[in-house]
């Protein structure tokens, strides 16, 4: 048996680690990857002492603006999965690319293949899983299925964990549900607790990174760690922040178009979360633009909002921020507004400090409310200064 197991470790180690051509087949094999820095570059691998496994663009800038210039840059490997765009994956050093996208029938049953090899083999092909820090939004497939049983940093996915976590809402929800589905009960047992028990959830999340000094029971015995983006911001040098601005594709032009706006309205997944029908979902904000229709007016994607509001553009005249833009870093680059309005996105606090924010919530919204539980509406000066409070 002891000479078994010697030969097998043999024949991995050739085929796997040493045999590099083999190696880069395999890899793309198994992630199908789009074409990428590191699956070009795998040959020569560096010594990563950092992990970073974003599930959207926020969990990514906050990754950036906590961690040192030089990490980012040399000593970081990402795995990005498609919920980030892939221009802004490909602008990122050592990464690596994963197709995560919705399959049906055969492509996913190939997909749920290709994520039990990865689950086995992920340590062969990437080692510094086994030893690097590990970043990452835990709620998505793929960072459950990296991590393991190893310990890891939570990155935000929201300046408010209140939000995320609050009784009702959507996190409790899904949770709630995967962890008496039978997919749930499978993926368990063939990946692990992390797989029904994220957000950080778990004994595994040692350290939960936060924008807003929080209390936040759940996260009692952890490691918290309290930056505010302002200044993360304001403390990186001015090399690191053109890397973060590259890494999101902003120009100048693009602060010029925005600044000095009326209103920005920050749009939500509704329609991608299954809320609501498309429809809906143009409707939601046309109502809103309506209202603010003398003003100048930006409107803001969320990242993954695919919604087509091209016929709003032209009816109101507003100007439509790429969507991969996150809205923090709207403010942080200095993009001014007056009034920022949203149904519930945390986003919006980021402009608190020179904005009046208008927060519409979802009381007056049934289909909203059904989905993301109950939430009342309310107005919040630039002058207030505890903003905590609301969450209560």
């Amino acid at each position: 048996m002891r000479i078994e197991k010697a030969i097998k470790r043999k024949i991995i180690k050739y085929y796997l680690i040493e045999n590099k051509a083999i190696r880069m087949s395999f890899v793309i094999t198994l992630s199908n990857t789009y074409p990428s820095k590191t699956t070009k570059g795998m040959s020569t691998r560096k010594k990563y002492t950092h992990v970073c496994i974003p599930a959207n663009v926020y969990g990514l800038m906050d990754y950036l603006l906590y961690i040192d210039e030089e990490t980012i840059k040399n000593h970081t490997h990402y795995f990005i999965g498609s919920e980030i765009p892939k221009e802004i994956a490909e602008s990122l050093p050592n990464v690596t690319l994963f197709n995560t996208q919705k399959a049906g029938g055969i492509k996913l049953f190939i997909k749920q293949l290709k994520k039990i090899f990865l689950s086995i083999f992920s340590r062969i092909i990437y080692p510094e899983l086994r030893t690097a820090k590990i970043y990452a939004q835990d709620h998505q497939p793929l960072a459950q299925i990296l991590i393991q049983k190893r310990n890891y940093t939570l990155l935000p996915d929201s300046a408010y964990y209140k939000i995320i976590l609050r009784e009702g809402g959507l996190a409790r929800k899904i949770i709630s549900e995967k962890q008496h589905s039978l997919k749930g009960k499978i993926e368990k047992l063939l990946y692990g607790e992390l797989s029904i028990n994220f957000w950080g959830l778990n004994n595994q999340c040692t350290e939960v990174l936060f924008i807003h000094d929080e209390k936040i029971k759940e996260y009692e015995g952890k490691k918290i760690t309290v930056n505010t983006f302002n200044k993360l911001w304001q403390n990186s040098t001015p090399t690191k922040q053109r890397f973060i601005r590259q890494c999101f594709a902003i120009e100048d032009k693009d602060i010029s178009d925005y600044s000095g706006a009326d209103i920005v309205v920050l749009t939500q997944p509704f329609y991608n979360d299954g809320a609501i029908t498309v429809a809906e979902q143009i409707d939601l904000y046309k109502n809103i633009l309506e209202q603010y229709k003398e003003e100048n007016i930006i409107l803001k994607p969320h990242p993954r909002d695919k919604t087509d509001y091209s016929t709003l553009q032209r009816q109101y005249k507003c100007k439509i921020v790429k969507s991969h833009i996150p809205t923090e870093l709207l403010a942080l680059i200095g993009v001014n507004i007056k009034t920022a309005v949203t149904f519930f996105s945390s986003s919006v606090y980021i402009f608190n400090q020179y904005s009046k924010i208008i927060w519409l919530g979802t009381e007056d919204f049934p289909a909203l409310k059904a989905e993301f539980g109950a939430m009342e509406a309310k107005i919040i000066n630039p002058e207030k200064e505890n903003y905590n409070n609301d969450f209560e």
